[in-house]
């Protein structure tokens, strides 16, 4: 499968899934289950925030198995700064 074919595919579940999440929560809190909105709620933020990670890792993955050196190098250093953003987020 072509690198920017399988990009596509994980960034559209990942909206799709985070944008239902976010929907239940809704529907939740108009239910007035509060206790569920907040938990549902941060569900879907965590799969939205972590949906382009895991698009720079499958294409990290599929450059890997085209035998891409520098595409890979180049994925792996996205995925590293984009870890390292996080992680200094969570420091604050």
């Amino acid at each position: 499968m072509r690198v920017e074919r399988v990009a596509q595919r994980i960034l559209t579940f990942g909206l799709v899934l985070s944008l239902v999440l976010f929907m239940c929560s809704l529907i939740s809190f108009l239910a007035g289950l509060t206790g569920y909105t907040e938990k549902i709620s941060f569900i879907a933020a965590v799969v939205l925030v972590l949906t382009p990670l895991a698009m720079v890792f499958s294409v990290m993955l599929c450059l890997a198995g085209k035998r891409d050196k520098a595409g890979f190098v180049i994925a792996l250093l996205v995925l590293l700064v984009m870890l390292t953003s996080i992680l200094m987020g969570l420091g604050h």
